[in-house]
């Protein structure tokens, strides 16, 4: 029998994925627990529909993306902490902390997941950071931190 997993089934597939297997394995145990639906056209259609809607959307994302590393690239963001007189900072900003000091600036949400940093902030001034979309795909910009 063929099957559409409708989540990831261990040595089966990832969901979404088309798997044949046993009659009673798929009748006792993956449909019963809604890891699968029998594949027939109308669950294949509604797949398909499915796929579509999931390409269209990344797209749209990666444009979106594509217009924040045109507008991050070579851009120095600035932020005020509190510090002691040495320049350490009390406490360290991180990879989430840029995103929301992206975020101020730009006027919308960033994922923290596309920021990349060597190690956390922990020191007044200029640190460089990358905005990475993917592996090709990156822009880099400063970080600027002064004393409250």
């Amino acid at each position: 029998m063929n099957v559409i997993l409708q989540d990831t089934v261990q040595g089966l597939g990832k969901k979404g994925d088309i798997a044949r297997v046993s009659d009673g394995y798929a009748r006792n145990f993956l449909v019963p627990k809604g890891l699968a639906v029998p594949a027939d056209t109308e669950a294949l259609e509604k797949r398909e529909m499915l796929l579509e809607k999931r390409q269209s959307e990344g797209k749209e994302k990666k444009e979106q993306l594509q217009k924040y590393i045109e507008h991050i690239e070579g851009k120095t963001f600035s932020h005020t902490v509190k510090a002691d007189e040495t320049g350490a900072l009390f406490g360290s900003i991180r990879e989430k902390d840029i995103a929301e000091i992206m975020g101020k600036d730009i006027g919308e949400v960033i994922d923290a997941r596309y920021i990349a940093i060597k190690e956390p902030v922990k020191k007044l001034g200029d640190h460089t950071f990358h905005f990475k979309l993917d592996k090709d795909t990156q822009a880099k910009a400063t970080l600027h931190i002064e004393k409250e």
